[in-house]
């Protein structure tokens, strides 16, 4: 599932993310756009609760893009 947030001065809102749950974010707009990130617990690295995939991967479909033809921002 793909949940999708439009924020901005109009619409400040918090969003908690699981763990275990890609995320991300792009900024829309040509003003700057600013992200906190606030974890709640030190990182593990020895247990992880963050992985990473490449904006293009196959196993989430979503565009990234900004523009058509535009990837990764």
């Amino acid at each position: 599932m793909i949940n999708e947030f439009f924020i901005g001065d109009h619409n400040s809102v918090v969003i908690k993310v699981p763990p275990m749950i890609y995320h991300g974010f792009k900024a829309i707009g040509n003003e700057v756009a600013y992200f906190l990130n606030v974890p709640d617990e030190l990182y593990d690295y020895k247990n992880p609760d963050e992985h990473r995939l490449p904006p293009d991967t196959k196993e989430i479909d979503y565009d990234w893009g900004l523009a058509p033809g535009l990837k990764h921002g």
